[in-house]
C-alpha cells in the first residue's frame, strides 16, 4: 500500500526538519516546498493527500496558495492545515523540537535538562516542569499531546494514538 504524501510548505528549515522527521516516523511520505512557487510545482507534479501550509511564505502568501488549491477541481478536496502562529521562546522551541524528535517516547527531566538546557542531570530545578507548563499553554488545543508520565518525565504523543 502506498504511503500518504504530505506536502510541507514552510520556509523555516528547522521546522521543516522536525515535521519531515515526525511524518516519516509516522509512516507518511513528506514532500517539501520552501515557498509558494515550489508548492505549486510539487502539487502539479503529484497531488498530495494533505498540505501543511505556512501562512507567511516568501513571495506568494500561504492564503493565496490555499485559495488556488480550493479553486481547482483537481485539488479542491485536498485537506489543508494552516498552523496558527505560536510565539515561543528559544528554550520553548528547543524543548518542543526535542520532544518531537522522539515523539511517542518518554524523556526524563534529566534528559531534557541535559539536551535543552545543557545542565547537569543532577541539577535540582523545576525548570523543565515550568517550561512544559508554559509550552502547553501556548499549544492551545494541542496541549493534550504533551503528556506527563508520572515519575518518568514527558512525551509528545502522536495525535492518532491519543
Amino acid at each position: 500500500m502506498a504511503r500518504q504524501r504530505i506536502l510541507i510548505v514552510e520556509d523555516e528549515p528547522d521546522i521543516v526538519k522536525v515535521l519531515e522527521f515526525s511524518l516519516k516516523q509516522a509512516g507518511f511520505e513528506p514532500v517539501v516546498a520552501y515557498d509558494g512557487e515550489q508548492a505549486r510545482s510539487r502539487i502539479q507534479h503529484q497531488v498530495p493527500d494533505l498540505v501543511l501550509l505556512d501562512l507567511m511564505l516568501p513571495g506568494v502568501p500561504g492564503t493565496e496558495i490555499c485559495k488556488q488549491l480550493k479553486g481547482s477541481s483537481k485539488t479542491a478536496n485536498v485537506p489543508v492545515l494552516m498552523e496558527q502562529e505560536v510565539v515561543l521562546t528559544a528554550l520553548e522551541f528547543k524543548l518542543l523540537v526535542s520532544l518531537m524528535a522522539r515523539a511517542g517516547r518518554v524523556q526524563s527531566r534529566e534528559q531534557l535538562l541535559d539536551e535543552v538546557w545543557e545542565l547537569s542531570p543532577e541539577t535540582r530545578t523545576r525548570t523543565v516542569d515550568t517550561h512544559v507548563k508554559r509550552l502547553r499553554e501556548k499549544l492551545g488545543q494541542a496541549r493534550d499531546l504533551l503528556e506527563t508520565v508520572r515519575g518518568s518525565g514527558y512525551r509528545l504523543v502522536e495525535p492518532s494514538v491519543k
